[in-house]
């Protein structure tokens, strides 16, 4: 059985398909929500035994009718009776076939049978055994397919050159890769990390077989007059992956690494918030659990200490994040904010991004993410506040306030040291901050996309740039799309 699954009809640009249908050729009664024919979602009955289906899709192509079969195992699994994971999950298994920890991983990180979270004892921290190397994080590898596995260990042999996420990593107690996973989230329930393979596929019949259900969020924060979209760049460059998925083309490590070196930096900042490798040696147990409850309730954490410290101060901009990423209904006054009333609470404070201002736990996430992205590889973040046309794209939406490379911003610092210190001590927090570019101002008044080659950088190259953009622009990404709901 199954919660949303999707499929696809893809086609060239040139042979756009009509007259879409669906039907069962074989196999149990399916629900589907067929909202979009070109990529419906199907819900998988229960079964009391593995069986195979057959989804048919017909459609007129340049005038010709044709027709394919969708083959889908639909499994039958034991009946839910978890708290911690109350839908139906993948079928998933330890990549490593002979790790210590194969028969306890998957029952205690992302099973329907999970009932009481496991103890220290049973599964710890990758960085509380003896020696937390590559293999022991393999060892804690759980995969829906082979290849998410196999991908995985080539970034951490070959695009972790300065050992920033075999470190990292030593803060959780196992790292789930699985075709439902969306979107990428940690857990202190399980001490685990899920992360979403769309940002580790490297061939396209390993992209074909990602699930595509869409994200619950989509309509938080409908009545407000404002966007605050964001991205990353280098040479005035996206840096995301952006060829649709309908092309069905391979991609390189090169075009896999940042989204994905953005996405751990970013969910193993929480892991190492929680229990940073400074603390490992202290943790009683019996569950991590009640070592965060501990923790929590004397404000210990990285994140806590940070807002002690370093406050975010804008009470509007904390509130409207309540609308925007918790689905909170907005007050009169919030639908009434102008994107000028927006950048003048947001530019005057000293947050990396319109989702630091979701919990505190976010904020110190995303300064490292931002800081680190800088300094390892060069890659800066827009962050910007603009308008909210009927039609949303780069094009449309146009900028009243904007920066390339925040984190750089002296207001910001010393909030980005203090994270980066207690995360990676080993580093030189303070010289890496001072060393990070300053931010480019955006233009007022451009649109999006217009703001796309603001950077330094020679003619030629500025030139290539509007080019490429205006044959391959993507779609807008607004703050808090790639993460679950905040971590408190």
């Amino acid at each position: 059985m199954g919660s949303g699954v999707s499929f696809r009809i893809d086609t060239p640009p040139s042979a756009v398909p009509g007259d879409i249908s669906w039907c069962l050729a074989a196999g149990p009664d399916i629900n589907v929500d067929l909202s979009n024919l070109e990529n419906p979602l199907f819900t998988a009955p229960e079964v009391e035994q593995d069986t195979f289906t057959i989804l048919r899709a017909s459609a007129t192509v340049n005038g010709h009718q044709s027709s394919d079969d969708v083959h889908i195992l639909i499994t039958k699994e034991a009946a839910i009776t978890s708290q911690y994971f109350d839908s139906p999950l993948a079928r998933t298994f330890s990549y490593q076939g002979q790790s210590p920890y194969r028969s306890v991983l998957r029952d205690c990180v992302y099973s329907n049978q999970l009932e009481q979270t496991c103890t220290i004892e049973q599964l710890p921290l990758i960085g509380q055994e003896a020696n937390g190397g590559k293999q022991q994080i393999l060892d804690r590898l759980l995969v829906s397919h082979q290849w998410m596995g196999e991908n995985f260990e080539y970034f951490l042999d070959n695009l972790d050159p300065d050992s920033d996420f075999a470190t990292l990593l030593q803060s959780v107690t196992a790292i789930v890769i699985s075709y439902d996973v969306r979107p990428s989230f940690y857990w202190v329930a399980t001490g685990a990390i899920y992360l979403d393979p769309n940002d580790l596929w490297l061939l396209a019949e390993e992209r074909d077989s990602i699930n595509e259900a869409p994200d619950y969020r989509s309509g938080f924060g409908n009545e407000l007059q404002f966007l605050m979209p964001w991205r990353y760049v280098k040479n005035n460059q996206y840096t995301s992956y952006i060829t649709p998925r309908s092309t069905r083309v391979n991609r390189t490590a090169a075009e896999m690494q940042p989204d994905l070196a953005s996405l751990l930096y970013l969910e193993l900042a929480h892991a190492n918030d929680f229990f940073p490798r400074s603390i490992h040696d202290d943790l009683e147990g019996p569950t991590l659990l009640d070592d965060y409850e501990t923790r929590n309730s004397h404000q210990l954490l990285v994140s806590d200490q940070l807002t002690a410290k370093y406050p975010l101060n804008s009470t509007e901009m904390a509130s409207l994040a309540n609308v925007s990423f918790r689905g909170e209904s907005a007050t009169n006054q919030q639908k009434s904010y102008t994107p000028s009333d927006i950048s003048s609470f947001f530019a005057a404070d000293t947050a990396p991004d319109y989702y630091a201002y979701s919990t505190r736990r976010e904020d110190a996430a995303m300064l490292f993410e931002e800081a680190m992205m800088s300094h390892r590889l060069g890659i800066q973040r827009d962050v910007g506040i603009t308008d909210k046309p009927e039609v949303i794209s780069a094009d449309t939406i146009k900028v009243d306030w904007g920066q390339r490379g925040r984190i750089g911003d002296d207001t910001l610092q010393n909030r980005a040291a203090f994270v980066i210190n207690e995360i990676i001590p080993e580093l030189d927090a303070t010289t890496l901050v001072k060393n990070l570019p300053q931010p480019i101002p955006m233009a007022q008044g451009a649109t999006w996309s217009e703001n796309l080659a603001i950077s330094p950088t020679s003619k030629n190259l500025v030139n290539r740039t509007q080019v490429a953009i205006t044959a391959n622009t993507p779609a807008v990404t607004l703050s808090g799309s790639r993460h679950q709901t905040p971590v408190e």
